[in-house]
């Protein structure tokens, strides 16, 4: 059984606004974290993080990490408290949490 870990994150392209870039960026905190779980393949990481505009990003960042860049518009950040981005956090993690246990029992299932 694996651990499964939810990382929250800002990403570079949100901070910088240049939405254009092909490739994330966490900083190099975050990018030492991310080498770390690469190391470890029984740990399942998932990054998330909002961003304002659509943009371009893998799913999976390494066989065990993936990545969530979840569109949030404008209205959902500061000026609603970042409910918004709260709300579509919360979803996403719903729905990853659903998946997983879908996919336990239809493991069990198939034993």
């Amino acid at each position: 059984m694996s651990l499964r870990v939810a990382i929250l994150t800002t990403e570079i392209r949100e901070h910088e606004k240049d939405y254009a870039s092909p490739k994330p960026g966490f900083g190099t905190p975050l990018e030492a974290l991310l080498q770390g779980f690469v190391a470890l393949p029984d740990i399942e990481a998932h990054f998330i993080s909002c961003v304002q505009q659509p943009v371009n990003a893998p799913e999976k960042l390494a066989d065990n990490i993936w990545y969530h860049a979840l569109h949030v518009p404008k209205i959902g950040w500061m000026r609603t408290g970042y409910q918004g981005c709260i709300r579509a956090t919360r979803k996403k993690l719903r729905e990853s949490s659903r998946t997983s246990c879908m996919a336990r029992a239809q493991s069990a299932i198939a034993r």
